[in-house]
């Protein structure tokens, strides 16, 4: 409990917060504006998102989860543009229900509900916490899928694409309320990849009594050949038919080349030594069957394959850093939490000091420079991450560049820049093909005769062909 006055700065906090969370909101929708236009037709910015709901408690379809959290944050800035708060439950309800039922609390003759002359019901009714009765707590993202897209479109925003978790139903929910039916669009629905990999491996796991490894090793190898065909789902389900012969010992149907998912062929490619260990034929059969049975290798879900939903994942550890995930509290804390979360994440602690100058009309120039210092801090750590993540790319590039003039050389002169000529859109993974093509045909990397699969040395011969 808490007093009477710390109460009442609670409620003006929250309805501070959420003003400027709103602002926040608005300004990100500005910046989206600029960058995608505004449609003639529906006068509205269209633009991708991704959706993720948080629940209060761990084990989400529990009769714990008491309050949902749902975010819809822009693919393109990484800034939430929408967010609501739910709860299906409220501790004073459930009170005055036991008291009613016991006839403590006189009830209405005509309608057998509690009476509506009861003051202190009446009271309660305006500040109950409950925003969706008789839904289900794992119904409650779902629903907050809906009143967020619902709102959007009354702000001016229209979702296309969003991207959910891969046992998420929200997207058929969304289509089936006709949110969309007077702009005549349908939702397209794209899948995190890292639910995805998650998924696949539990399936891979369960279903063919493998070891977490192999499992892992399995995800690996589909995220490395769908990412290889991003523009190509059809040539990524037709890649993905080959990973139980590969996992078999059999890579005739692998590719060959320094940068290979197949790490036979990449050992073949470099001429060194592989130490790619074959499975058992029944459990690479398995593994195969495995991926065609969940559907993970049909060519329309591998286009729905999208990015991640950790952005969304981000904001979360945010608000329940603040309030708390375990243990139940408030309503109101919990909305203070989210809309305090929305301002972080958008525009960093700086974002903050508007609610202190608006609650106290000034804010003192030690805390501006506090907020200052961390915000410059955090963005100095990211562009440093994303420099090493550069340079890592970039050593990549010239190991592949110095490997295509090495082999080059081994055939006959043929050089890279004689492919290139003046071409400039070639890219290194086109030489590679070209010129392995060229090692092949002068007989510079061994070829198995039955399978036709490279060989690190020209006696060896692949154990499955014994």
């Amino acid at each position: 409990p808490i007093s009477g006055n710390s109460y009442s700065i609670q409620k003006d906090l929250v309805i501070v917060a959420n003003k400027v969370a709103e602002e926040s909101m608005d300004k990100a929708k500005e910046e989206l504006a600029l960058k995608f236009g505004i449609d003639g037709n529906t006068k509205c910015v269209h633009f991708p998102i991704s959706f993720d709901g948080a629940y209060s408690k761990a084990t989400k379809p529990s009769i714990g989860s008491k309050y949902c959290f749902a975010s819809a944050v822009a693919n393109a800035t990484g800034k939430v543009v929408a967010y609501k708060m739910a709860s299906n439950r409220c501790k004073q309800c459930t009170n005055f229900q036991s008291q009613f039922e016991e006839g403590k609390i006189s009830q209405d003759n005509e309608e057998g509900k509690i009476s509506q002359d009861n003051e202190e019901w009446n009271s309660h009714k305006g500040n109950c916490q409950t925003t969706h009765h008789g839904i289900a707590s794992s119904d409650l993202e779902s629903e907050l899928a809906c009143d967020i897209v619902r709102d959007a479109l009354t702000r001016g925003m229209i979702f296309p694409e969003i991207l959910v978790d891969g046992d998420n139903d929200t997207i058929e929910k969304l289509n089936a309320s006709n949110i969309y039916n007077a702009v005549n669009i349908d939702i397209k629905k794209k899948v995190c990849v890292t639910h995805l990999m998650r998924s696949l491996m539990n399936a891979v796991y369960n279903d063919c009594n493998s070891t977490r490894e192999i499992a892992g090793k399995v995800a690996k190898v589909y995220n490395a050949i769908v990412q290889r065909n991003l523009c190509d789902p059809r040539s990524a389900a037709n890649e993905l038919e080959t990973v139980s012969s590969h996992f078999s010992g059999n890579h005739g149907s692998c590719p060959l080349a320094a940068n290979s998912w197949c790490k036979y062929q990449a050992d073949v490619f470099a001429r060194k030594e592989t130490s790619f260990t074959p499975l058992d034929e029944t459990m690479a059969t398995n593994i195969g069957k495995c991926l065609r049975t969940h559907g993970f290798t049909n060519a329309e879900f591998i286009e729905s394959i999208g990015g991640s939903t950790n952005p969304n994942e981000s904001i979360h550890r945010i608000l329940f850093d603040m309030t708390s995930k375990r243990e139940t509290v408030g309503m109101d804390v919990m909305r203070l939490g989210a809309a305090l979360a929305v301002i972080r994440n958008n525009d960093g602690f700086n974002g903050l000091l508007n609610i202190l100058d608006t609650l106290f009309n000034s804010v003192p120039v030690r805390t501006k420079e506090a907020c200052r210092k961390h915000d410059n801090a955090t963005i100095l750590a990211s562009e440093r991450n994303k420099k090493c993540q550069e340079e890592t790319s970039e050593k990549k590039e010239m190991y592949i560049e110095s490997k295509i003039d090495k082999l080059a050389s081994k055939t006959g002169g043929y050089s890279k820049q004689k492919y290139l000529g003046t071409r400039s859109d070639v890219s290194n993974e086109e030489c590679i093909q070209v010129i392995q093509k060229m090692n092949v045909l002068n007989q510079k990397i061994p070829i198995c005769e039955i399978c036709g699969s490279g060989l690190v040395k020209s006696r060896d011969i692949h154990k499955p062909h014994y």
